[in-house]
């Protein structure tokens, strides 16, 4: 009888949920806006169009041309080639070699022919372990960013302005904390290549002393249970390109970049500031930092999470109640990743407070919900940094001596106003 009753409630959560409704902002028009098709040309050679898989005791390579050409690869350890192949003339190419003991390797790709169309990707084959860090003290400048979407060309615009990276897209950011609350993917043209940007970010950062700090977002848990509904065209036709279905290029258990964000957290705790997608709820208070994060990754590695979304005749070999119980920690209106309430009403005081008293918190940072500009609520304890036009502000959180804050948001021009 329980999980019937669980089973409805879940339902009514799933169907009515604003996030999958067809004009999901209501008349916010300006957010859907987009080129058509017609009025650009795509980017999809080099990191735009990149899927690199770690399968069977071999690293695959699959890269676009910008045109029909022969393409080529060529792999390095450090300074030292280790294998080189050429393709045949076409737009989608595919090499697998044979995987070696290093934990690096430099690759060298693109067409044969054309010299603008030849490319270099450093990719690292033990970013998949769960071992990162999510509680950190004493930190004490904090750049928040919300939900990306894609936009790679206003995400490097913003980051440049306010000098985290230099002209060659190189961290120079010092010590500084760098978040990215999640839902990088879909509705944008550009989400391969954004990946592909933070991914190698996130090095630079860590060798200068600083962090990059990528969070799971619904946008991330929709794309690894293959659920496509806002997936871009271009995005798409990158994935048809390659011969595969999109969610196959960040499958959890052999795609480089897939194993990489499964690996993320889904909640950050900085000194006393609370960081996650969309917000955590009373339904989720019994879990510290680590324990979250720790059943996170171990939920996105079960057989049981790709079958959430499926049919009852492909679920019902799971027993019921864990089903109902992972459906509600990935998909639930009140998960970490979908909760909008702290935002859509001003009524959940007593229930902020319990989570940040909890947690031993003051503020809670949430994306998820757009907004028109970063903005407070609940008396300056939550700060929302998801955007109608995303990547367009970036929120900064400056600790002073009295371990305070002064807030400010920065502007994809650079100018930096206070909260």
């Amino acid at each position: 009888m329980r999980n019937t009753i669980l089973l409805v409630i879940f339902s009514i959560v799933y169907t009515t949920n604003p996030e999958w409704s067809i004009s999901e902002y209501g008349n916010k028009s300006t957010y859907l806006k987009r080129p058509t098709p017609q009025s650009r040309k795509f980017k999809l050679n080099g990191e735009y169009g990149l899927w690199v898989q770690e399968k069977d005791n071999q690293i695959i390579v699959h890269w676009i041309t910008q045109e029909s050409d022969s393409g080529y690869l060529r792999v390095y350890k450090s300074d030292i080639l280790l294998y080189e192949a050429l393709t045949p003339r076409a737009s989608s190419h595919r090499i697998a070699i044979e995987k070696n003991n290093s934990n690096q390797l430099v690759l060298h790709y693109g067409s044969l022919k054309n010299e603008d169309d030849q490319h270099q990707t450093k990719i690292y084959l033990e970013t998949s372990k769960h071992n990162q860090k999510a509680t950190f003290k004493n930190v004490d400048s904090i750049l928040v960013i919300g939900d990306v979407h894609g936009e790679y060309d206003n995400l490097i615009e913003l980051l440049s302005n306010a000098q985290v990276i230099d002209e060659n897209l190189q961290w120079k950011a010092s010590r500084h904390h760098l978040l990215i609350l999640g839902d990088i993917f879909d509705r944008g043209y550009d989400v391969t290549k954004t990946l592909w940007f933070l991914y190698k970010l996130e090095k630079q950062a860590a060798e200068e002393g600083g962090y990059v700090h990528i969070l799971l977002g619904n946008h991330e848990i929709m794309t690894f249970v293959n659920d496509l509904r806002y997936l871009s065209g271009k995005e798409n036709l990158v994935a048809n390109l390659h011969k595969t279905e999109y969610a196959d290029m960040y499958n959890v258990h052999n795609s480089i970049l897939g194993k990489w964000l499964a690996s993320k957290p889904g909640i950050i705790k900085i000194n006393d500031i609370l960081l996650t997608h969309g917000g955590v709820t009373t339904d989720f208070i019994n879990y510290s930092v680590e324990a979250f994060n720790d059943s996170l990754y171990a939920y996105l590695h079960e057989d049981l999470f790709n079958y959430l979304l499926g049919d009852s005749l492909s679920t019902a070999k799971f027993d019921s109640l864990k089903f109902l119980r992972r459906l509600y920690f990935f998909f639930s209106e009140n998960s970490v990743f979908w909760h909008r309430g702290y935002l859509q009403a001003d009524t959940l005081k007593k229930e902020l407070s319990k989570v940040l008293k909890k947690f031993k918190c003051k503020l809670h940072v949430v994306a998820h919900t757009p907004v028109e500009t970063i903005q407070q609520s609940y008396d300056g304890k939550i700060i929302a940094v998801d955007l109608f036009k995303p990547v367009t502000e970036m929120l900064l959180l400056v600790r002073t001596k009295s371990k305070k804050y002064k807030k400010f948001k920065y502007k994809i021009n650079g100018s930096l106003e206070p909260l």
